[in-house]
């Protein structure tokens, strides 16, 4: 499977992603493939709540009980 990189990912960063999947593996004792598996749906899961946080329907505005338009004929 393997992290999905961008064309202009440099060693550094490559480095930094394999360290973070690799402590989180050892923390959570999972191989490096389910770490990665685990790390992306969190990030998922996150990204999921902040748009729901984010996107609260607005009610519609209540129309005024006697408005102007509501009595003409």
């Amino acid at each position: 499977m393997g992290t999905q990189r961008s064309p202009r990912e440099t060693p550094a960063e490559r480095m930094r992603k394999h360290r973070e999947v690799m402590d989180y593996a050892l923390r959570h004792g999972l191989s490096l493939r389910d770490a990665e598996r685990r790390m992306a749906r969190e990030r998922h899961l996150a990204a999921e709540a902040r748009l729901a946080a984010r996107a609260t329907p607005a009610s519609p505005p209540a129309a005024p009980e006697h408005a102007p338009w509501m009595l003409r004929d």
